[in-house]
């Protein structure tokens, strides 16, 4: 395990594994059962762009997180929307609490009466689905295959 190649390969390793970190997958069922919506809500109730850690950032997604939400852990999330039907957050401002638009069907990250947002741009990364961790691994690689037609013999 003390080659630079062996050490190349777990690094790389890492990073794929890191790239496929994405959001708690089971907390669009844990919020259908807890406000009993008839289905689950998409992921872009919380998520801007593809679902993954960090882009839950969408109004709602705030509001739960102020309530102590936690990424992986249920009952964070069960807590954080008790307190949010509790205290009838109101994540857009349109006097509608975001549980009871949830409920009704409508989206409690929008006021309905205000101007339609612009759609997400589709460029970069994020256009194809590919993380970015997975493209900078592939770019490592394509480094490395370089440095080694070269001869180095000093690990990178």
């Amino acid at each position: 395990m003390n080659a630079p190649g062996s050490r190349l390969h777990l690094a790389v390793l890492l990073l794929l594994c890191a790239s496929a970190a994405r959001a708690t997958p089971t907390y669009p069922g844990v919020t259908r059962d807890q406000l009993n919506l008839p289905k689950s809500p998409s992921c872009a109730l919380c998520h801007r762009g593809t679902p993954a850690l960090g882009n839950a950032t969408r109004p709602v997604a705030e509001s739960l997180l102020d309530f102590g939400l936690v990424p992986y852990q249920e009952t964070t999330l069960r807590t954080a929307w008790d307190q949010v039907e509790l205290t009838r957050v109101d994540s857009d401002g349109d006097s509608i609490p975001d549980v009871e638009e949830l409920q009704t069907g409508t989206d409690p990250n929008r006021d309905p009466s205000a101007p339609p947002e612009p759609p997400e741009p589709a460029y970069g990364c994020d256009s194809t689905g590919t993380s970015p961790l997975l493209i900078a691994a592939g770019w490592l690689l394509l480094a490395l295959g370089r440095h080694r037609r070269r001869g180095a013999s000093t690990p990178i």
